[in-house]
């Protein structure tokens, strides 16, 4: 997994955030990301990392990624599985599946959308899930 860290305000630049966190395993394990809304994510991080669920919101997706590999989505309401070979969020998304598709790896995609999409940027982080 991985994710630029680029805050925006309307189009102003304000900052960086951790746009990902560490999940317990006692509630799944595994590394939560997030884009949309900063405050709402902000929730959402405490619930899903205090919890492992996480409340219906309009202004923020988010992805699981497990320690088994699967991949789960939350767009507006509760985590879903998906079959997808790889997955994005976020406003540089489409840049980043694209790359994906032509054999990028996460880290590469994000990196990609940050060069072409003017709402994502900031330092690159990465995650990885160990065996």
């Amino acid at each position: 997994m991985a994710a630029d860290s680029l805050v925006l305000d309307g189009t102003a630049v304000v900052g960086g955030v951790m746009k990902v966190a560490v999940v317990p395993g006692d509630l799944g394990g595994g590394f939560v990301g997030f884009s949309g809304n900063l405050a709402e994510s902000a929730t959402a991080i405490k619930q899903v990392t205090t919890t492992g669920k996480c409340e219906r919101s309009e202004r923020v997706s988010s992805i699981w990624l497990k320690p088994n590999g699967d991949v789960f989505i939350n767009e507006g309401g509760g985590f879903y599985f998906t079959y997808a070979p790889f997955h994005a969020i976020g406003s540089g998304f489409e840049v980043a599946l694209g790359a994906m598709c032509f054999g990028a790896s996460a880290r590469e995609a994000v990196e990609v959308a940050c060069k072409l999409d003017v709402r994502c940027g900031g330092d690159v982080r990465t995650f990885s899930i160990m065996p």
